[in-house]
């Protein structure tokens, strides 16, 4: 389209009132892109997170079960059942109101959101929107965090009695360990010896993929993950493990010594802590949905009808990406998707040369398939996804994001385009 009539449909266009086009050099460049290269979160996705499941195991609730949950809190903190259970106790053996209650104090407790207070308004705040989204999901079956310090944590139970945890150690969570942690001291239980101290509880919460092996054995977690990953959620496995005192005083002493290492202080702070990262007793699972952008569906269709090829970099599992691929239209409708996820160079080889007999097949590959294919054959692996109406990256690291982008530009010769923080990492 010639410059002077794309202008003139830009500033006539009745939802753009009082347009002025002066250049018409960036719809140009725009028209020149053949690929384009997208995060998930905050770019396809709204980045706005509401708490749609959680799991433990045996029983689970659903958004609609809020009001189930809500009640179950409260029986649990009214009723005997209530008082502490022993580390170890059997989950079978735990009622289903009890179950529920860890997993919320677990939720309330197990984050980095701060609060605020103006007036009678209280809002959360948190560097991730999923932490937010939990503590509200504990607000709303009606265990609150009231306030929060660098020291303790003030939560509201649903009877209105207001509990003070003192914050020991937080361990915020990274890209590198995908997982964050907190130890924590419990108030004194009102049935204890006076002067007793409240047990002291290590929460963490991460990925699946991460807190499978430092949980204890369970054989509902991989399955749960795959089901709320194939609708879309994105999951988050809690677990907790009591250190006695003595514990605690061992770990203490190890890691602020680690702290004043001189050499290599981050990797010995880390072999330290995980030392303390074993064993924890499962809590449950939570599953999260990321609302998708308005009018994504269109957007992606027109480029793709546009011959522009739209590749997702995403940190998310492979069965959740894919799923948002579908919802958001970036897979055609009916369009043959294959996925490469590999154990061993030798599978990732192996699948890579089906993949090749699969000409207009959608690509779906994993952060470790992918590794083995750029760390060995780049060219090879480039040069057929290239051809690919489009890419889905999962579980990608920040570094493996900006290397695709890399790579891309240097291999297709073609004009590329990146968006969302995969553009910040390419800065």
């Amino acid at each position: 389209m010639a410059k002077s009539a794309f202008s003139y449909l830009m500033m006539r266009d009745e939802e753009m009132p009082g347009t002025i086009v002066r250049s018409s050099f960036i719809p140009e460049e725009l028209g020149r892109i053949d690929y384009l290269l997208s995060d998930k979160t905050g770019t396809l996705t709204q980045n706005v997170m509401e708490m749609k499941e959680i799991h433990m195991g045996d029983i689970s609730f659903g958004r609609e079960g809020l009001e189930e949950v809500r009640e179950m809190l409260k029986e649990s903190y009214l009723s005997s059942v209530a008082a502490r259970a022993p580390h170890g106790t059997a989950r079978a053996r735990l009622p289903a109101a009890m179950m529920v209650q860890r997993l919320i104090e677990g939720l309330a407790l197990c984050h980095n959101v701060n609060v605020t207070h103006e007036g009678d308004q209280m809002e959360y705040q948190a560097s991730s929107p999923d932490e937010v989204a939990l503590v509200k999901y504990a607000r709303a079956t009606g265990l609150v965090l009231t306030d929060r310090s660098t020291s303790k944590m003030v939560l509201t139970r649903p009877s209105g009695e207001r509990v003070e945890y003192h914050i020991l150690y937080l361990f915020p969570f990274s890209s590198d360990t995908k997982r964050m942690g907190i130890i924590v001291r419990e108030p004194v239980s009102p049935d204890s010896d006076s002067g007793r101290a409240g047990r002291i509880l290590f929460l963490m919460k991460g990925a699946d993929a991460v807190m499978a092996p430092i949980v204890e054995f369970s054989d509902w977690l991989e399955e749960e993950c795959g089901n709320l990953a194939r609708k879309g959620l994105r999951t988050l496995v809690v677990a907790v493990k009591v250190l006695s005192q003595g514990e605690f005083n061992g770990f203490s002493q190890r890691y602020e010594a680690a702290k004043r290492s001189l050499v290599e202080r981050d990797a010995s702070m880390r072999a330290v802590l995980e030392d303390i990262e074993c064993d924890l007793e499962l809590l449950g699972l939570t599953g999260v949905e990321d609302k998708l952008q308005e009018n994504v569906n269109t957007t992606l269709a027109t480029l793709r009808d546009a011959g522009v090829r739209v590749w997702m970099l995403t940190g998310d599992k492979v069965e959740t990406a894919r799923c948002i691929a579908t919802s958001s239209n970036l897979f055609a409708r009916n369009a043959p998707v294959f996925s490469i996820t590999a154990n061993s160079l030798e599978q990732a080889e192996e699948q890579f040369q089906r993949f090749q007999k699969k000409p207009g097949a959608c690509l779906v590959i994993d952060g470790r398939s992918l590794s083995y294919c750029t760390d060995n054959f780049p060219r090879q692996f480039l040069e057929v996804a290239m051809r690919c109406p489009s890419v889905v990256c999962c579980r990608c690291a920040p570094t493996q994001k900006a290397l695709i982008v890399r790579l891309l530009k240097r291999y297709a010769k073609k004009r590329c385009a990146a968006i969302g923080n995969v553009l910040l990492l390419c800065c």
